[in-house]
C-alpha cells in the first residue's frame, strides 16, 4: 500500500500533524513494518540537498539526496514524530501514523529561514563583550543558525559545576558522549570521545577543531584529555556534516562527521601586539 501525503512548513504556524488511519485488519497478527520516504523542496519547488530528516522513535536520521529524495526502511508501525531541517531554512516538525505493512510517500516544503532582530541585538552586545571571538565568525554563524553554540556566559556560568568539557555537549541532539572509550575503541582514562552519526545512521568519531585548526587525537588520548575545563572558552557543535560551514568543510575534506568545533581562553584573550 503506497500513500502520499503533503506537508508544508510555515515560519509562524504550529506543527502540522498529518495523520493516515491503519488499514483494518480481520483478526489479530503481527503487525509488519512500515516504510517512509519523500521528498525536501523549497517554495519554487527546487529539491532541498543535504536536508536532514530525523525520527523520534526509533532515533534514526538520513540526509536528503542531490533529487531531495530520502528514505527510512522497516519502521515500526504507528505514531512518529519527523523532523526535517537544513541551513537556511526554517525546519518543521509533524507527526504522522505509519500503517502497518505500507509505505508512506511525503513531500516536504521548507520555507527560507527568517531573522529575528531581538536575535541580532543580543549579538551585537556580545560581540562587543567578546571582541576576539566575534572576529572568528561565532555570532555570524550563531545569527544564521548554524550549528549548536555555547557562549562563553554559559560556559562561565556552568564552569564550577561541571566535572570535564564534554559535559557541554551531552544535550546536544545527534551527539553521543561516550566515556571510557577511545577513538579506536579502546579504554581511555579522563574523559570521553565525542561520536556523531553518518548519513545512515553509523557511529562516526567527530571531528574536532581546536581554534581554527583541525586537531587528530593519538591513540589513547580522549576529547577531555585534549581540552581542559579551565580552558574552554565558546564551542561550536555540528552534528550532522552538512551542517558544517563552508569554512570549516574546507579544513576537514570529505570526511562525513559532524564537527566540534572550541576556542580557548588563552586564544581568545591574547591581546594583539
Amino acid at each position: 500500500m503506497l500513500l502520499r501525503i503533503l506537508v508544508a512548513s510555515a515560519v509562524f504556524a504550529a506543527p502540522l500533524v498529518a495523520q493516515v488511519a491503519p488499514a483494518s485488519s480481520t483478526g489479530p497478527a503481527p503487525a509488519k513494518p512500515a516504510h517512509f520516504q519523500g521528498q525536501v523542496v523549497d517554495t519554487a519547488g527546487r529539491p532541498i540537498r543535504a536536508a536532514i530528516v530525523e525520527t523520534d522513535d526509533p532515533p534514526k536520521a538520513v540526509i536528503s539526496d542531490d533529487s531531495g529524495f530520502f528514505r527510512f526502511a522497516e519502521l515500526p508501525a504507528g505514531p512518529i514524530t519527523i523532523r526535517v531541517k537544513r541551513i537556511g531554512f526554517t525546519g518543521i516538525e509533524f507527526q504522522l501514523r505509519l500503517p502497518a505493512d505500507s509505505t508512506v510517500s511525503i513531500g516536504v516544503k521548507l520555507l527560507p529561514a527568517a531573522q529575528m532582530l531581538s536575535t541580532i541585538e543580543v549579538d551585537a552586545n556580545a560581540e562587543a563583550t567578546h571582541p576576539q571571538l566575534a572576529t572568528t565568525g561565532f555570532y555570524q554563524r550563531m545569527r544564521a543558525g548554524w550549528g549548536h553554540m555555547v557562549t562563553p556566559e554559559e560556559i562561565d556560568k556552568r564552569r564550577k559545576a561541571v566535572p570535564l568539557a564534554s559535559t557541554f555537549l551531552q544535550s546536544v541532539v545527534g551527539v553521543s558522549v561516550k566515556h571510557g572509550q577511545t577513538a579506536r575503541g579502546r579504554g581511555g582514562a579522563g574523559g570521553a570521545i565525542v561520536m556523531g552519526k553518518t548519513a545512515y545512521g553509523g557511529d562516526c568519531a567527530m571531528n574536532i577543531i581546536v581554534n581554527g585548526s583541525p586537531v587528530k587525537l593519538q591513540d589513547g588520548e580522549t576529547f577531555d584529555n585534549y581540552i581542559s575545563i579551565s580552558e574552554l572558552y565558546a564551542i561550536e557543535t555540528y552534528a550532522h556534516a552538512p551542517e558544517i560551514p563552508a569554512e570549516y568543510q574546507q579544513l576537514l575534506g570529505n570526511d562525513f562527521c559532524g564537527a566540534v568545533v572550541v576556542w580557548t581562553v588563552s586564544r581568545m584573550t591574547l591581546k594583539k601586539p
